[in-house]
């Protein structure tokens, strides 16, 4: 964990949000604690879950050329902020989402990144990229559903204010023999396209931001997506 007096990234720009002026940014994959400040009986959280792996293309699987064996980059983890009620001095557990693993073997599809959690709030991973060996896109229904925003519930202590649901990677296989890239998250850019060669990951502090697929002759392993991440202000 770090602590901070002075503003970081990914800040929702709403003028109704007050100046906080503290923060710590929280990145800790482990259950850990997290101890409010004396005298603050209410933070504002700004959470994303981890991002997911890219899927494995190539290998030359079913007869089709591997060059042109198209998989699907990851989406990006659920990023949002939300009022939170705390008790001066007291604790509050929270653990950040892991970034889900790049598909392996031939069409192999990537992991799910994990939700981050802090207190009674979730910020939903990005689920995987689809392996592919066809000559052809993975279902694009897939990423799209991917895509789709998982709806926060807040609870009596908090209030959602501002939310960037998961993004897709896109249509995959859009060029032949280039994989395609990981979505990205409003802390970096995802894992970058790549040919034949094993799909790139999300940069470590790209928080949320989810690992490109992989394509090629060869059994290329996807990219691996982004850790989560979570920063307090008072």
């Amino acid at each position: 964990m770090e602590a901070h007096a002075q503003q970081s990234n990914a800040y929702p720009a709403n003028p109704a949000i007050p100046p906080y002026l503290n923060y710590a940014l929280l990145t800790s994959t482990a259950s850990s604690p997290w101890t409010a400040p004396a005298g603050v009986s209410q933070v504002l959280v700004c959470g994303v879950g981890g991002g997911g792996g890219g899927g494995a293309g190539g290998g030359g699987g079913g007869g089709v050329s591997a060059a042109v064996a198209h998989a699907s980059g990851g989406a990006s983890g659920d990023w949002a902020c939300a009022l939170y009620a705390v008790t001066p001095g007291g604790t509050i557990a929270y653990m950040i989402g892991a970034g889900g693993s790049g598909g392996t073997n031939t069409g192999g599809n990537g992991a799910n990144g994990a939700n981050s959690v802090f207190g009674t709030l979730t910020f939903p991973g990005g689920p995987n990229g689809r392996g592919s060996t066809a000559n052809a896109a993975p279902s694009p229904t897939q990423n799209v559903i991917n895509g789709a925003r998982n709806p926060q519930t807040p609870s009596s202590s908090s209030e959602i204010i501002a939310e960037v649901p998961p993004t897709p990677s896109g249509a995959a296989g859009a060029t032949a023999g280039t994989s395609t890239a990981g979505a990205p998250s409003p802390w970096g850019a995802g894992g970058a396209g790549v040919s034949n060669s094993n799909g790139t990951s999300a940069g470590s502090t790209a928080y949320g931001a989810a690992g490109a697929a992989s394509t090629g002759s060869s059994a290329f392993t996807g990219g691996a997506g982004a850790q989560g991440a979570t920063v307090v202000r008072w």
